[in-house]
């Protein structure tokens, strides 16, 4: 066949086609009539006949897709739900908050005088009910933002009417007062609240503030906790800051001196504000007029190459970073800061990664980057200004042993069967442990914060040089058929002891054993809280406590009714466990001596076998 011919044909298909299309857009309908109707129903025009013949021939014509039956969804009988809001506090019904039904869109109403509301229109099933009002708490909070106070509920015909509560937030207010008798202008405030982490009572920063040019303050939106309150260093100058380190800067100048309220200069002094039931907590400061001095520290034998970076901390007496600034000199790396009278230490350290050895697995590769460090502490009384050196040597790590019990693990698959074999293969297998350690005086969220031990190769893990002082040590395996047994240094169990590192940054080396003997427990809610009956869902907030010595975090979670109502722990330590069950979250002091001597009858206990498991039935809250 020609190519002349051929073009030919092609047009003659493309015009046919093109009428077909045009007589099919207009025939669709009747088209589908047809087919519809009985199968003896004839077309006479032969015109449309031939059509469909051309279309069927060219492919462009497919029978209908047969109709799929689609299960009728029975409407939702909609229901009214009554219910009533407390204070918590006072027990007193609450008016004008919000209750409102998150899975419905935006329906819901406002409490009346006597703390009751009533919501028509809300399907049975499961909702999430909502409740708010300006001054009273919820779940938590994420930054400035209050999580609603949320509550699953089994909606049903003619139920009960339901009842929420709502906390009362509470408020530090006060006056900054100078010993000059003016007030306390642009003082920085820094709110200090007592939380529970891994077991141990630590304080972490909930918030800071300035004052107004009246020297008050007012902290609000608190939940029910302990706090602690401590202003931040100021300067007798129009900025209330320290001074650039220069020649023309002055050896000594006034100034305000951080202070805790109490009269305190450490938070172990401080006096403690304890917040309930929508308190309002006046806590008035006097600062006096005190000498800064100058220091200036500059390092010795430091290395050359930007690729080193340079970290510098200032520290008081009890380990915990101060909040007096250091500045830095980026191209000679000497600091420099204004000191009120105490006794301090300053540490650097400088490190640098070399760059990667190609075609080299990572296991493989020298990772650890090279440090170098130094620490040095002085007396500050009475010098108008101070100089001191401090020389940097190659950095000195507390080893951490590691030892498997009863015998190794099993090795991992190096491939999963996906394109990231090569990937997962050079991984090689994950570290066995992840430790840290966090001061056991200190302030979380502020200076250092924690400290994580570096890995070295598979066996063997060090801790950086740190800042004398002591700490607490928390750790978790990290690979599945592995959990933590023993963690201990010089013979000492770490778990309700804390480690103490010296003046040289370090401190006796640590004895980590794991256990590849793991054992599993499944919690289970009881059944009358599974039971399917309307009204409110009620949550248990469970935690397993180790009996035994552990530096691990208690095993924690929630069962509810609508959801989880049971779960599996796996990998945990065999041994003795006490698990408490409350119907709102309660972190736990566990690994502070005698806190739990406070719930001495409470818990359910159950002991788990090396590789073996349990199943424990947890009881309802205080039964």
């Amino acid at each position: 066949m020609g190519v002349s011919e051929t073009r030919a044909r092609m047009r003659k298909f493309l015009k046919r086609a093109a009428r077909c299309c045009a007589a099919v857009c207009l025939l669709a309908p009747a088209m589908a009539m047809a087919q519809i109707s009985a199968s003896s129903t004839r077309v006479d025009d032969d015109s449309s006949v031939g059509m469909m013949d051309v279309l069927a021939a060219d492919g462009l014509l497919q029978e209908p897709p047969t109709p799929v039956a689609q299960p009728e969804t029975p409407p939702a009988t909609m229901v009214t739900v009554h219910g009533l809001v407390l204070n918590a506090a006072s027990g007193e019904p609450l008016p004008r908050a919000l209750v409102k039904v998150d899975s419905v869109g935006a329906i819901g109403a406002l409490t009346d005088g006597e703390g009751k509301f009533e919501i028509a229109g809300v399907p049975t099933g499961t909702q999430t009910f909502e409740v708010v009002k300006p001054g009273f708490g919820g779940k938590g909070e994420v930054g400035s933002y209050v999580i609603p106070d949320a509550h699953t509920v089994e909606v049903a015909e003619e139920m009960r009417e339901l009842k929420f509560s709502l906390r009362p937030l509470n408020a530090v207010y006060g006056q900054v007062t100078l010993s000059t008798g003016e007030a306390g202008v642009a003082i920085g405030l820094v709110l200090l609240r007592k939380t529970i982490d891994t077991g141990h009572a630590s304080w972490t920063e909930a918030e800071r503030r300035q004052t107004s040019p009246e020297g008050e303050f007012r902290f609000s939106g608190l939940e029910d906790g302990t706090y602690a309150l401590m202003t931040e260093p100021a300067f007798d100058n129009d900025r209330a800051a320290a001074p650039d380190c220069n020649g023309q800067a002055p050896a000594e100048m006034a100034g305000y001196a951080a202070m805790f309220y109490g009269g305190a200069t450490n938070v172990a002094g401080a006096a403690q504000i304890v917040l309930a039931g929508g308190q309002a907590s006046q806590t008035n400061l006097v600062l006096s007029l005190t000498l800064f001095h100058e220091v200036k520290v500059t390092p010795l034998n430091v290395p050359t190459g930007e690729q080193w970076q340079f970290q510098s901390s200032l520290i008081n007496p009890g380990g915990v970073a101060s909040e007096y600034p250091l500045r830095e000199d980026g191209k000679t790396h000497v600091l420099c800061g204004y000191l009120p009278n105490g006794n301090y230490t300053v540490m650097t350290t400088a490190s640098t990664n070399e760059p990667m050895e190609p075609n080299k697995p990572l296991s493989q590769q020298e990772h650890k980057p090279k440090a170098v460090a130094g620490m040095i502490e002085f007396s500050m009384e009475n010098h108008a200004e101070m100089r001191l050196r401090l020389p940097l040597s190659n950095e000195v790590s507390t080893p951490i042993r590691i030892r498997y019990e009863p015998g190794p693990p099993k090795p991992l698959p190096t491939t999963s069967g996906n394109s990231n074999d090569d990937e997962l293969e050079a991984l090689g297998d994950p570290e066995p442990l992840a430790l840290t350690a966090m001061r056991a005086d200190g302030v979380g969220s502020r200076g250092e914060g924690q400290w994580s031990a570096e890995w070295v190769d598979n066996e063997l893990y060090e801790m950086e040089t740190m800042a004398p002082g002591s700490y607490w040590l928390q750790g978790s395996p990290g690979r599945p058929g592995v959990c933590l047994g023993t963690v201990s240094a010089g013979g000492q169990s770490l778990a309700h002891t804390p480690w103490t590192v010296g003046a040289a940054g370090t401190g006796t080396g640590i004895d980590v054993v794991l256990r590849t003997d793991c054992a599993k427990l499944k919690l289970k809610a009881p059944a009358s809280a599974t039971a399917d009956a309307p009204g409110e869902d009620q949550s248990l907030y469970f935690y397993a406590v180790p009996e035994f010595d552990s530096i691990g975090e208690a095993n924690e979670g929630v069962l509810q009714r609508v959801g989880n109502s049971s779960q599996d722990l796996v990998d945990l330590t065999p041994g003795t466990y006490r698990v408490f069950v409350f119907d709102s979250p309660h972190p736990l002091e566990y690994r502070t001596a005698g806190e739990l001597d406070r719930l001495a009858g409470e818990g359910q206990e159950v002991t788990l076998e090396p590789g073996g498991s349990a199943t424990l039935v947890l009881e309802m809250p205080g039964r």
